[in-house]
């Protein structure tokens, strides 16, 4: 991670170290991912370790979180890093809060390297350094980056979802019975768990967009940022409907929900970098 580097007219009263709480994070996270790859060939490794590391890894981010939001005074969304950090709280958050009511233990070891790759990119390319150049703080959009957070969670789930169906596809196709194939679940039922995450996926997202219109802080952003998350937004609204409008196929279906969290990441990245607004 990148040294600190901090507005010095800022009033840090916290001592800065949430740093640190970035680190065990991401070292809880590395450890979840390296055990959840050793228990897909060993029995002896439960799966609710994984679990139990990824919860650990949530609480260590939000202290992080909670110690930078208290520094800068609003919600870490400031930045690409801060922005990654988030985004990764969002999906491990959303992972306890629905991931785990479908009864697909398995969907923790597919979550942890997504949260480790989330948390490496940004710890090796992105600024750690606060915005200086902040508008005044509004509920209404610390409230839109919170339901967009929660929607790139559950959005992200649903393309994990959608891996895990095409890596079981593969496996049918294939008739390669190894352990990975033995232990996913059935095609029928990632299907199932799929189109619901999109959904609510779907309906969080627009909750967001539809907060951002009622506060006026689409107004604010540029025109690009708005006219990429309308795309990012028609693209899942079709999805909702291919399945009677378009009949594609679930191969094809699963490879849309994978494409359009790709679509998500750079909306949320590429826009928050190059733009410094909140998502």
């Amino acid at each position: 991670m990148q040294a600190h580097s901090y507005n010095p007219e800022m009033n840090l009263d916290l001592p800065m170290n949430e740093g640190l709480w970035f680190l065990i994070g991401t070292v809880l996270v590395g450890i979840g991912t390296f055990v959840s790859f050793l228990s897909n060939r060993n029995s002896t490794f439960s799966r609710r370790g994984v679990q139990l590391l990824l919860g650990f890894a949530l609480i260590a981010l939000s202290l992080f979180l909670l110690q930078r939001g208290e520094i800068i005074h609003r919600c870490p969304l400031t930045n690409g890093f801060e922005a990654t950090v988030f985004l990764t709280w969002g999906l491990i958050l959303t992972y306890f809060l629905i991931g785990t009511s479908y009864q697909l233990s398995i969907l923790g070891s597919f979550t942890a390297p997504l949260a480790l790759l989330f948390l490496v990119l940004a710890g090796l390319f992105a600024s750690d350094q606060p915005s200086t150049n902040l508008d005044p703080i509004r509920w209404s959009s610390e409230f839109h980056a919170a339901i967009s957070i929660l929607s790139y969670g559950t959005l992200g789930l649903a393309a994990i979802c959608s891996g895990m169906y095409l890596i079981q596809e593969h496996h049918l196709k294939n008739h390669t019975f190894s352990g990975w194939f033995n232990r996913l679940p059935s095609m029928g039922d990632l299907e199932i768990v799929l189109h619901r995450l999109l959904r609510w996926g779907f309906l969080l997202m627009t909750l967001g967009m539809l907060s951002g219109l009622a506060s006026g802080l689409f107004n604010q952003v540029s025109s690009v940022k708005l006219l990429w998350a309308t795309i990012v937004w028609i693209w899942y609204f079709g999805l909702l409907l291919s399945p009677s409008l378009l009949r594609l196929s679930h191969r094809r279906f699963a490879w849309a929900a994978l494409l359009g969290y790709f679509l998500v990441l750079l909306s949320f990245w590429i826009m928050n970098s190059l733009l410094g607004k909140n998502p």
